[in-house]
């Protein structure tokens, strides 16, 4: 069966290729070549390309705002900090609720409450013990018009720390969507340029990669609220897209 076998394998050679295998000597060549011609077609030759990167960018005035609120309070008492603690964050989540913010748009952090210690390790032994507390609220305000009166009803109702102050957009999906639109556009360009120098055709895309963004815009330039009464100034931030594009050459 074996021998069949090998007939038929070797019909299937060129009459070039039979008179090889026909000498004895040179068998372990036939075995060679049809190998060759077995793996001629798995390995194609690789297109000639270039990498490039693109860089979008879509400008918009942020409507929308995120902050973090924060408690840091001290008594004698760990227990009676962590009561005074959770009052206060009681306060802070109805404030929130008095300026329409959303329950979906409040996340409180659990208390967390250490020794507090003055100075030196020796000054802090002689001293009268006492703990410290910290909390905060993460705040997502919708309408960004109600930002300085939130903070300032905050700060009344016992928050001492603000701070993670974001500018957004409502409409960061779509925005993000356009960016990665003009980053693609940009991304051709860049290559066309080198396909030009080269006298080369760019062609199609071989591959695409976005490159990781940070969530929080960019500021790009600050201008005044209409209100002249007001101290915050709304940036105009952009949305940003990166991608590392293959372009192959024809």
């Amino acid at each position: 069966m074996r021998a069949q076998e090998n007939i038929r394998w070797i019909k299937s050679f060129s009459a070039k290729e039979r008179r090889i295998v026909k000498k004895p000597n040179l068998l372990n060549a036939a075995l060679l070549l049809a190998f060759a011609k077995a793996s001629s077609g798995l390995y194609a030759a690789e297109p000639r390309s270039i990498n490039v990167t693109g860089v979008g960018s879509v400008p918009v005035v942020p409507d929308q705002v995120s902050l973090v609120a924060g408690i840091e309070l001290t008594d004698k008492s760990a227990l009676a900090v962590k009561t005074k603690s959770d009052e206060v964050m009681r306060k802070l989540i109805a404030i929130a609720a008095q300026e329409k913010v959303e329950s979906r748009d409040l996340q409180s952090d659990r208390v967390m409450i250490e020794v507090d210690q003055v100075g030196s390790f020796d000054e802090s032994m002689k001293a009268p013990v006492k703990y410290r507390a910290r909390r905060t609220l993460r705040i997502r305000l919708r309408d960004i018009s109600k930002y300085e009166g939130l903070v300032t009803a905050l700060f009344n109702g016992g928050a001492n720390t603000l701070y993670d102050i974001s500018f957004q957009s409502s409409k960061m999906a779509e925005l993000k969507n356009e960016a990665r639109i003009r980053a693609m556009k940009d991304a051709r360009a860049n290559a066309e340029v080198f396909a030009k120098e080269a006298g080369l055709k760019l062609g199609k895309p071989l591959t695409i990669q976005e490159s990781d963004q940070s969530s929080a815009p960019a500021l790009m330039m600050v201008r005044a609220m209409k209100s002249d009464a007001s101290t915050v100034a709304v940036g105009e931030i952009g949305i940003n897209a990166t991608v590392q594009v293959s372009f192959e050459f024809e």
